[in-house]
């Protein structure tokens, strides 16, 4: 790191005067564009943040948010699906996603998110409580069509499970 400002103080010591406040204003014009990315990234990770906690109306301007801040920008949009896997928020992360796809870029990043969340959905309940906890999850992020389907796979595995019966029953009303 040091090595930069020394290597830096040099090229500048080189220079002649004249050319030293070009050079400055340079790297602040290169510099700007990286600056205001970080900006909007903080942006939407606090948006996301925020979403955690609201409810209702709040969620639903927290989400709109997010990603309003992240637009058509390929990178953002994969910083909101990531934000929102780690928060989860799984509704914020199904819209992210598609209109990650929208673009036709970052395929990598689309298939990683792809997988992961294949993977998360073929990972079998090691508990009947974690199987409540993830379809309550769920209908609390209105997905109630993936949350039929992980408590199909509950019953499966934990056929006799009372608590699980009483969620079917209350999901099916």
């Amino acid at each position: 790191m040091f090595r930069i400002f020394r290597d830096l103080s040099q090229l500048a010591a080189s220079l002649p005067p004249w050319a030293l406040w070009p050079a400055i204003g340079l790297v602040v014009l290169l510099a700007v564009p990286l600056w205001l990315r970080n900006v909007r990234i903080k942006q939407i990770r606090n948006a996301v943040r925020k979403l955690v906690t609201a409810d209702g109306e709040e969620h639903q301007r927290w989400t709109d948010r997010a990603l309003e801040l992240a637009g058509t920008t390929p990178f953002l949009l994969s910083t909101v699906v990531r934000e929102s896997i780690k928060r989860s928020q799984l509704s914020l992360r199904d819209e992210g996603l598609k209109r990650l796809k929208a673009t036709g870029k970052l395929k990598a990043d689309v298939r990683e998110f792809e997988l992961a969340f294949a993977r998360e959905e073929a990972q079998p309940f090691a508990h009947p409580l974690e199987a409540i906890a993830v379809v309550e999850r769920l209908l609390e992020d209105e997905l109630p069509g993936k949350a039929a389907e992980r408590l199909q796979a509950a019953r499966k595995r934990f056929p006799a499970d009372r608590s699980l019966s009483e969620l079917e029953q209350r999901l099916k009303q």
